[in-house]
């Protein structure tokens, strides 16, 4: 995905393999768009956007996951999720997801 997004021309794209990583990131950059995954190590997509509201952060965040249950929708809604793209991807759409979240 990393790759993707660097040949759509987003020139700073932060890559973490943990939730963990990814609050660490966070707390010293400002990215236009975050983007993870329900089921990242240690701290899963859920709870990453929970802790990254709570603390202020206003970032657009999607998350992605294979879930196909309504109320994992409505429970990462309420954990400040803005959207979600389930697996499997579609490279357009998430080309097009990118574009319009990133410039909010």
């Amino acid at each position: 995905m990393v790759r993707m997004l660097r040949m759509w021309g987003c020139d700073s794209v932060f890559s973490a393999m943990t939730g963990e990583e990814a609050l660490t990131i966070l707390e010293s950059s400002h990215p236009n768009l975050i983007i993870t995954d329900l089921h990242v190590p240690n701290i899963n997509g859920m709870t990453l956007a929970k802790v990254l509201r709570e603390r202020g952060e206003t970032t657009p965040i999607l998350m992605i996951t294979a879930d196909d249950d309504w109320y994992v929708d409505e429970r990462a809604r309420s954990a400040g999720v803005d959207r979600i793209l389930k697996k499997p991807i579609d490279a357009n759409q998430l080309r097009e997801l990118v574009a319009e979240m990133a410039t909010h």
